[in-house]
């Protein structure tokens, strides 16, 4: 009779388990720790598509609506619905201060949501629609918002996203010094690869001048098109 008990009692434990798994609410808090790399957080997040395009954060469904994306980088595709994440952040790193980047330089709109101790929510907007010197750090062209978090504390964030081009989200979370050295690495790269596509631009049209040959101006134009394409697509 005990043994059945003891069986009965682990059984119960077990299901409950599984029960707080299945809902997604409860499976959304992201450990943000030490990392010398940004931590990526898409498939940790879960996400609601506001299809009236009306809704606040005071009249949000409740979390059993929000579905979890489940990939590293959630694509919306193009749509005229609002989207909605939500996330709560437990701060484990040593600092009192995280950075929140969406690696996508691309999207109209952005509205960060973050829970107070009063039950308010303090709200930071990002995106094209807004001014370039309202960046937190304005020679980034993605978007970067700071998250201030005591260590050993969880915040709760919504984050709502609007745009005309494709909703994809690469998110990132970590101290601010290593999504700042992150943005400097893909700066130093993007530079080199603009640099190979300028000498290969400038040597087609001496080309061009040297033998009078249309096909190397044609090859030049197209160079020029490719870097402005780039150029648009990374933000800059």
């Amino acid at each position: 009779k005990e043994y059945r008990m003891i069986t009965l009692k682990n059984w119960t434990l077990l299901t409950l388990t599984l029960l707080l798994y299945a809902l997604p609410g409860w499976c959304n808090e992201i450990i943000v720790k030490p990392a010398n790399q940004r931590q990526s957080i898409g498939k940790d997040v879960l996400y609601f598509i506001d299809e009236t395009n009306q809704l606040g954060i005071k009249n949000l469904p409740d979390f059993g609506n929000f579905k979890p994306t489940d990939t590293p980088v959630p694509n919306f595709g193009v749509t005229d619905h609002a989207v909605w994440l939500k996330f709560d952040i437990v701060n484990q790193t040593g600092e009192s201060h995280l950075n929140l980047q969406i690696d996508q330089p691309l999207l109209d709109e952005l509205e960060l949501y973050e829970l107070q101790d009063n039950g308010q929510y303090a709200i930071s907007k990002l995106g094209e629609a807004h001014p370039f010197s309202e960046r937190f750090y304005g020679k980034d062209p993605s978007f970067i918002f700071k998250l201030d978090i005591p260590d050993g504390q969880i915040r709760q964030y919504y984050l709502r996203v609007r745009s005309y081009d494709n909703i994809q989200l690469p998110i990132y979370i970590a101290s601010e010094k290593v999504i700042l050295e992150s943005s400097h690495n893909k700066f130093i790269i993007a530079g080199l690869y603009i640099g190979v596509m300028l000498s290969m631009l400038l040597y087609n049209i001496f080309v061009y001048f040297s033998v009078r040959d249309k096909s190397y101006l044609y090859y030049a134009a197209y160079i020029i098109f490719v870097i402005l394409t780039q150029a648009s697509i990374q933000g800059f």
